[in-house]
């Protein structure tokens, strides 16, 4: 809001610091001011502006904050009510708390003093004649809008009322707007006077030929006028000080204070009190303070004498209780005082916060207890994320088609007693129908989709499993992508420091997943030593047709709460040998259904810590070889503590040869390097 300096000077007898100075102190209190000139600009806080949005309010402020005595004063003595015969009316008095007209009579229309025209044009308003520009003058200085019928254009009497869908209403702009039901008009028997709160009309328009006027001082309800401004697109001087809530004690201050300014400038010839209508009288508020508890709350030790001298400057009435408590009289303009919080922040901020010292709190901080499953989650996630896949969130439920699709058996499900729709009618045993849609969906916008999930699963009876789920999908797949999501699912495992996982033939099992869900040759096991932890492959193609997708896609589940058991948070480094390594192949026949993985697996477990590393480097089929195949695995051999001799790696590698053979694994000739 624009306030005029010279105008804010008037309300004290003291000389106010310079406007540079005075910007300052208003912005140091909580009101944000720019300066141009003898011009601020306040920006007012919403929570004052029931207060603040005048130049009575601001100067109360400025006279709380410099601790000056304000130069104001209106004539108490009331209006009198006269024998004029005009009715008023209020239909909601929820709607308007209170009313107020007053009837001037042989009153003489001209322009307004120089000093009320200099201070409504720096407050941005424009002069127009003496009854418009003493109504905006007050508004300016009180904060309470006031309008002027022109009584002898106005048919039979006033009522306050709600709108019929329909109704015109022209403006003093000559404006039409068709109104709603519902909106809260001034009207008489002829039609509308004015938007309650909002805009005055034509119809009783005030002129230089007026000679009878009614003073209209209202306090209308902040929703009932802002839903006006809303369905107008419209906001006045006037429908922004009612859209933040008003004092209604301020209809008979803005009468007495008009009647004031008024009469020596309208000359009229009687003043008379038409109506006040105010059936429900707000009521003062008390507030109990408690000083020690402020203290606490602010940080700072204020005496219980600077206490009461910072409420009185900024008009609440007080009453000791006691050495640590005071009663609060609350001034009906502050309708933001609510509570004792509100009254500290009061006190803090005429004390000056920059006056606190910013003392660090002295409290003892208790650590809480380690959340293992949810710290584990997060590396789980950080892990699959910078593997470059997507984390993603579904629902936990699933419908009966889905168990049917997936071959899940419906009788270990877990039904809900009132599902919200036939589409969520049991929980997830897997979370793979819901991921495999997600991924559907996305592969449509997506070449390549590669998403996660971690969450719980469920089962008959009363089982549940934390599990980690992965689906990849592109539509330039091949069966490399098998092997793509294998590494993932490898690299996952052994940034858990998890070191003996390995991949085993999957044993039809419905574990993981239902009896439909995988390719009959095209999925493997998870293992760790011999524990089933997970299953990877590829999806049943039937299945994955059904599902949406015109190419192979690659899965994975894994029991993450088995996982994290296994799993280790310390990382153990050893120094590189400094001894040479041996390299050996060694071919050996196995039956062409034996996986690869279990091969290397029963050769690294066997050689101990002295094989390093066990490779595939080649895979032979013939058929001299019937139903087997032939593996070529190279082993590579070394010492942290001695180089190996050729007797040592012998031994190592009989041993080796020895496991194969308990298997029924026929060795072929070996080659030495």
């Amino acid at each position: 809001m624009i306030f005029d300096y010279s105008w804010l000077q008037s309300f004290f007898k003291k000389k106010l610091p310079t406007p540079q100075e005075m910007a300052e102190v208003l912005t140091q209190h909580g009101f944000e001011t720019q300066l141009a000139g003898q011009v601020f600009d306040v920006s007012i806080p919403p929570s004052r502006a029931g207060d603040c949005l005048s130049h009575l309010g601001l100067a109360r402020e400025i006279g709380a904050i410099l601790n000056y005595r304000l130069n104001y004063s209106v004539d108490p003595k009331k209006i009198k009510a006269g024998k004029t015969g005009f009715k008023v009316s209020v239909v909601d008095s929820e709607l308007c708390p209170r009313y107020g007209l007053s009837a001037w009579s042989g009153i003489t229309v001209g322009d307004s003093p120089a000093e009320i025209t200099s201070r409504i044009k720096a407050a941005g308003q424009r002069p127009i004649n003496a009854i418009v520009d003493l109504v905006n003058y007050l508004m300016l200085e009180t904060g309470q809008p006031i309008h002027a019928f022109d009584a002898d254009k106005i048919r039979g009497s006033i009522t306050v009322r709600l709108s019929q869908a329909g109704e015109v209403f022209v403006s003093l702009e000559n404006k039409k707007y068709r109104l709603p039901k519902g909106l809260l008009v001034v009207a008489d028997q002829a039609g509308i006077l004015a938007l309650a709160g909002l805009k005055g009309g034509i119809q009783a328009e005030v002129t230089r030929e007026t000679k009878n006027i009614m003073v209209e001082a209202a306090n209308f309800n902040s929703r009932i006028v802002r839903q006006a401004v809303k369905e107008f697109d419209l906001r006045t001087e006037a429908s922004w000080r009612f859209e933040n809530g008003l004092d209604p004690s301020w209809v008979d201050f803005a009468q007495r204070r008009l009647r004031d300014l008024g009469q020596p400038i309208l000359k009229p010839d009687k003043i008379e009190l038409v109506a006040d209508i105010y059936p429900k009288p707000v009521r003062d508020k008390s507030i109990s303070l408690d000083l020690t508890w402020m203290r606490q709350l602010l940080g700072v030790k204020i005496s219980t004498q600077q206490t009461e001298g910072i409420l009185k400057r900024l008009g609440f009435k007080i009453k000791v209780i006691s050495s640590r408590k005071l009663k609060v009289e609350v001034p009906s303009w502050r309708l933001d005082i609510q509570a004792p919080e509100d009254l500290v922040e009061e006190v803090g901020r005429l004390y000056g916060y920059d006056q606190i010292k910013s003392d660090p709190p002295q409290a003892l901080l208790i650590p809480p207890q380690v959340n293992h499953a949810r710290f584990w989650q997060r590396v789980v996630e950080d892990l699959m994320v910078h593997l470059g896949m997507n984390e993603t969130y579904q629902y936990s439920f699933l419908s009966a088609r889905e168990l049917s699709l997936f071959g899940y058996p419906e009788a270990q499900a877990v039904e809900l007693a009132n599902p919200i729709s036939a589409r969520y009618q049991y929980l997830r045993f897997s979370l793979l129908p819901n991921l495999l849609k997600s991924a559907r969906e996305n592969s449509k916008r997506f070449g390549q989709v590669e998403l996660f999930e971690i969450g719980q699963t469920f089962y008959r009876p009363d089982r549940e499993r934390w599990t980690l789920a992965g689906v990849l999908f592109d539509h330039q797949a091949d069966q490399e992508k098998f092997y793509e999501l294998k590494g993932v699912v490898e690299s996952l495992i052994e940034r858990l420091g998890i070191t003996d996982a390995w991949f085993d033939d999957y044993q039809a099992e419905d574990y993981f997943g239902g009896s439909k869900t995988w390719h009959p040759s095209h999925r493997a096991e998870v293992k760790v030593g011999s524990k089933v932890v997970g299953f990877l492959g590829e999806i049943h193609p039937i299945l994955a047709d059904r599902l949406g997708f015109q190419n192979p896609v690659f899965a994975f589940e894994i029991d993450l709460g088995q996982l994290i058991e296994l799993a280790s948070e310390q990382q153990e480094y050893q120094p590189i040998s400094p001894y040479p390594a041996v390299i050996r192949d060694l071919s050996v026949l196995v039956p062409e259904t034996t996986s690869i993985e279990k091969v290397i697996y029963v050769a690294d477990l066997t050689g101990g810590d002295l094989v390093r590393d066990v490779d595939l480097v080649d895979v032979y089929q013939d058929k001299q070889l019937g139903q087997g195949k032939s593996l070529t695995l190279r082993v590579v051999y070394q010492s942290t503590e001695k180089n190996l001799s050729a007797l040592d790696v012998n031994k190592l590698e009989q041993k080796i040869i020895k496991a194969f053979q308990q298997e029924g694994w026929y060795l072929r000739q070996p080659d030495n390097d």
